[in-house]
């Protein structure tokens, strides 16, 4: 079973932002930034009114707090997807766009780039297929996932590789 289908840029922007939305690991970096920042501030402020009884500083400490567990997530959130789309316009990661064939092989996954790179992927790394309104997500680690965008499709039948990829995935069992 295969399926043919472009991939773009504008695609893999898309997994990011699927990506910074889903991922457990960028979640708690994003709430530990948000969160701990914010309460150091508030510790210094408060060990600044202790020693000087100047209450206004505490108050500016917890205000600018408040205002960074609002600005920051945003913040980082387009930091991201710009370091992301600056990459991806490099010439050296042109080969990750254009073309593409997924192969559904006995005993793995086949991706093939039109700059004629392939990667293989056993079935037991691929522990997770999701699906977005446009996109099939098949997750090969925590990271990355191979983006197939539905509109895209030249050839092959999509459900089919899904219903496939789903049935072959081994289940991850807890330690």
């Amino acid at each position: 079973m295969t399926v043919r289908y472009v991939l773009t840029a504008d695609d893999g922007l898309r997994f990011c932002e699927y990506h910074i939305r889903h991922s457990p690991i960028v979640g708690r970096q994003i709430a530990r930034e948000r969160y701990l920042y914010p309460l150091a501030g508030i510790a210094i402020g408060m060990a600044f009114w202790w020693a000087t009884g100047r209450l206004e500083v505490l108050i500016a400490a917890a205000v600018l707090g408040a205002a960074w567990t609002l600005w920051w997530p945003v913040r980082w959130r387009r930091s991201y997807l710009r370091q992301a789309g600056r990459a991806y316009a490099e010439p050296e990661n042109r080969s990750l766009f254009g073309e593409h064939v997924v192969s559904v092989e006995p005993d793995h996954l086949l991706v093939r780039s039109a700059a004629g790179i392939e990667s293989t992927y056993p079935w037991t790394s691929i522990y997770e297929v999701v699906e977005e309104p446009g996109y099939l997500y098949v997750y090969v680690n925590g990271l990355e996932a191979i983006t197939v965008p539905t509109g895209s499709i030249i050839e092959g039948d999509l459900d089919a590789l899904r219903d496939e990829l789903l049935n072959r995935i081994v289940p991850i069992s807890a330690p």
